[in-house]
């Protein structure tokens, strides 16, 4: 990443173990960044986060899902002239 775009990490403690393939995992993370570093040529914040989410099924509640979720914020353009 280059050093024009700030990484922040928020994981949520005591998450459920999840049943996934963590190479693929990684993919997804690497793909998010990259899309983010694209979005953002003059420099801004990306932020990736996990978190549990509560699901409501036809017979109720489930156990929770596992969310993660990135977002990024671009610096602010200067004003022309």
């Amino acid at each position: 990443m280059p050093k024009n775009i700030d990484i922040a990490v928020h994981l949520e403690p005591n998450l459920p173990v999840t049943n996934a393939d963590p190479a693929q995992i990684q993919q997804v993370i690497i793909n998010l960044a990259v899309n983010a570093r694209d979005a953002m040529p003059e420099g801004g914040k990306m932020a990736i986060e996990t978190s549990a989410v509560a699901e409501e099924g036809p017979k109720g509640a489930r156990p929770p899902a596992r969310q993660v979720r990135s977002s990024d914020f671009r610096s602010p353009i200067p004003a022309a002239g």
